[in-house]
């Protein structure tokens, strides 16, 4: 059996913070953090807003692109190491986001691979059981841990995450 992404989606913070903002706060420069990492800028998430709740707008747009109903969803899984609580989890807050009321749904703590763990788990998921449709998902949402921490945080990106909403 084959498995196929038969529809994407994603959604990022609007706020946008530059190497050059981040230098204003911590000892840094973009001509440190460029070099090394690549990165140029970074999202970050508003107080009000977390992991699930970006990963269900993505969803939708996936959903939509793909030419399903959310109801004809198996599986929903939400590969995340900055999950908004225990529990719920956040792959059930976005079952909830987006009517996928027939989903099994759960997250997967992977850090950086986990879309390929994701991906992975859910082609195993339609090759033991009975084949349907499926929303893996991957979303990071690690600035919440990073206040007061120095440069080299910022710059590599290590992954720890916030836990409150």
């Amino acid at each position: 059996m084959t498995t196929r992404i038969i529809g994407t989606g994603s959604a990022v913070p609007k706020q946008v913070v530059t190497n050059d903002d981040l230098a204003k706060i911590v000892d840094t420069s973009d001509e440190w953090i460029r070099p090394r990492t690549g990165i140029r800028e970074r999202r970050i998430a508003a107080a009000e807003s977390g992991t699930s709740d970006l990963a269900a707008e993505a969803a939708k747009l996936a959903i939509e692109q793909s030419g399903i109903k959310p109801e004809e969803l198996d599986i929903i899984v939400l590969a995340t190491s900055s999950g908004d609580c225990c529990f719920p989890n956040g792959a059930c807050e976005v079952q909830a986001a987006v009517g996928a009321v027939n989903a099994v749904a759960f997250d997967l703590s992977a850090a950086c691979s986990g879309f390929v763990f994701a991906l992975n788990t859910v082609h195993s998921f339609l090759t033991a059981e009975r084949p349907g449709h499926l929303r893996s998902l991957r979303r990071r949402c690690g600035s919440g841990c990073r206040e007061g921490r120095g440069h080299r945080s910022y710059g590599a990106d290590h992954g720890c995450g916030r836990n409150e909403r």
